[in-house]
């Protein structure tokens, strides 16, 4: 995958489809959605990247708002730096189906930053290294949706806050992998269901509730 082309060529196709603005209550009210249909079959790694690209959509839209413009290298910039704060922190013991905590806050790192030829299946694999170092290895399901889930409270109390979307992107990358994806498997992945959601119909945002998940026309 050229990261730069397809999230810019992703960004572009869902402003398109969606409309503008930050949409924060019809994403996570289809993430929410997503978080069922990932609890219902785990090992589902296209449930999973469907949580991925709804978060990456939240967090262009975020990007676009907080800084004027939305580009692949400040989402790569994001990306990266959220890893890196996290790395930075100490993290409770994990306890079987909650979310892990860190029980210090990072301390400052440098700003965010573009960051150019970024190498989206290698991230992927770090993140998920460093991951299961804190939370341990397994699927860890259960851990993730919660996770997530209180990471949608944190979106909605700042959905301009292109971090919070990241962070829900990343644990649902994070479980990808622990239900057995490789990290190429997973990027393969995301360009197949962004294909597969180009071809489909949608139906027109601007008569659709924005407080709900907007769903193809099947």
């Amino acid at each position: 995958m050229d990261f730069r082309e397809w999230a810019n060529a992703f960004h572009a196709w869902t402003i398109e489809t969606f409309g503008p603005g930050l949409m924060e209550n019809s994403l996570t009210d289809h993430i929410r959605s997503e978080i069922v249909e990932i609890a219902a079959d785990p090992s589902d790694t296209e449930e999973w990247v469907d949580v991925a690209l709804l978060s990456m959509n939240g967090a262009m839209r975020a990007i676009l708002y907080r800084d004027g413009e939305a580009s692949a290298d400040l989402l790569a910039g994001y990306f990266t730096h959220k890893l890196k704060r996290n790395k930075s922190r100490t993290w409770l013991k994990p306890v079987e189906g909650e979310a892990v905590r860190h029980a210090t806050e990072a301390p400052d790192v440098a700003p965010v930053i573009e960051v150019a030829d970024f190498d989206f299946a290698a991230f992927i694999g770090d993140l998920n290294k460093w991951a299961t170092e804190i939370a341990g290895p397994g699927p860890r399901t259960d851990s993730l949706l919660k996770h997530i889930e209180s990471e949608v409270v944190e979106i909605l109390a700042d959905p301009s806050d292109p971090t919070e979307w990241v962070d829900v992107a990343m644990l649902a990358l994070d479980g990808a992998v622990r239900v057995g994806a490789t990290p190429q498997a997973v990027v393969a992945t995301i360009e197949a269901k962004f294909a597969k959601n180009q071809k489909r119909t949608w139906p027109d945002w601007r008569t659709a509730d924005p407080n709900r998940a907007l769903s193809h026309i099947r």
